[in-house]
């Protein structure tokens, strides 16, 4: 098993490294169930110590409509209002998914 490297796409990046030797003394000291398992704590805690990475995270999801306004806010630890103001600085298209009005007026029929 060759080391692991995380290679950022941006240049001048950090490239933090996790070498076989490393890995195995985790799995032999069982802190961990599996490699997969070490892995997404790894990833966990750089997510945590590096807030600007989950930011680009939920932006991305966010453009690909992959979760919700609300939910990439969450993601990115921001309130949607503050998500909502860096997604309009960078010129990110916001589509808000709206019921159709006969929807709606459908809805208040059924209460009254």
């Amino acid at each position: 098993m060759k080391a692991m490297t995380i290679s950022p796409k941006k240049k001048g990046a950090v490239k933090p490294r996790l070498d076989k030797s490393k890995i195995d003394a985790l799995m032999k000291a069982r802190l961990f169930l599996n490699a997969e398992a070490l892995q997404q704590q790894a990833k966990s805690a750089w997510l945590s110590i590096k807030p600007e990475f989950r930011l680009e995270a939920a932006i991305e999801l966010f453009r690909s409509e992959e979760v919700t306004l609300e939910h990439a806010a969450q993601i990115a630890g921001l309130n949607q209002l503050v998500f909502h103001e860096i997604l309009i600085k960078r010129n990110i298209k916001i589509v808000l998914d709206v019921d159709p009005v006969e929807k709606l007026e459908e809805g208040i029929k059924a209460i009254l």
